[in-house]
């Protein structure tokens, strides 16, 4: 397999559907729990907050740009967590507006107004972190493992993407994922699949100890591995 894509050849990436267990769904709720215990303890002087810091309530996007930033806007924000189930996507605070659509869910506008809160530590800097992965197929389904905790399905991403073969054989299969967990941790892949897939069928489960991407076969080859990793700057090359 190739190891460096051209953007030029690739094929529009199409997100994957996600489904939350009903036991991760309870796993981020705690920890959004104590999260807001966090907040709803005395904050931090205005001059500990970094510049660019997004508010810490969920679906509030305005950013610290100073103090001048509490009296310029009001906080507007969902006091409850993210649910994806069935297709459908939704807050637990006001469950009845559902959407499938994900950028239609981070639109939904929030259901409570107050102040906007700030964390001191700068959340714009995510730490990178690998995670443990694996891998096993059985019949036409490969089921590819992330061991990450606490994953936030809002700011998480799981495309598939097909490109045409630099030797001219049997187009490429492209997985990318960008996970993020346990509240400050990325996790970032690029793969080209060892094996052809149905793209529309494939499917990613966040459970509570691990996330699920369900890839179904296009054919009933068997996969040595789940394919090459590609580095980001791979990406860049023709």
């Amino acid at each position: 397999l190739a190891a460096s894509l051209a953007i030029s050849e690739m094929t529009t990436p199409k997100e994957l559907k996600v489904t939350v267990s009903p036991s991760a769904q309870q796993a981020l709720e705690r920890a959004a729990a104590k999260k807001a215990e966090q907040i709803a303890s005395p904050g931090a002087s205005e001059t500990d907050i970094p510049p660019g810091t997004k508010c810490s309530h969920n679906g509030c996007e305005v950013c610290f740009a100073g103090p001048s930033t509490y009296e310029a806007s009001a906080c507007v924000y969902h006091t409850g967590t993210p649910v994806f189930h069935e297709g459908l996507k939704f807050w637990s605070c006001c469950n009845k507006v559902k959407v499938t659509d994900f950028g239609d869910f981070l639109n939904i506008k929030g259901c409570c107004t107050g102040r906007h809160e700030f964390s001191t530590k700068d959340e714009t800097m995510a730490q990178k972190r690998e995670c443990r992965t694996d891998f096993f197929q059985q019949g036409t389904t490969v089921s590819f493992n992330i061991y990450a905790k606490l994953a936030d399905p809002t700011k998480c991403s799981f495309t598939l993407r097909r490109r045409p073969s630099d030797g001219g054989g049997e187009p490429e299969y492209v997985l990318s994922f960008h996970v993020h967990f346990e509240g400050e941790y990325d996790f970032k892949r690029t793969i080209v699949l060892a094996g052809p897939v149905d793209i529309d069928t494939c499917l990613v489960d966040i459970l509570q100890p691990k996330i699920e991407i369900k890839l179904k076969k296009a054919d009933g080859r068997g996969w040595n591995s789940i394919g090459e990793v590609v580095e980001e700057d791979d990406l860049e090359m023709d």
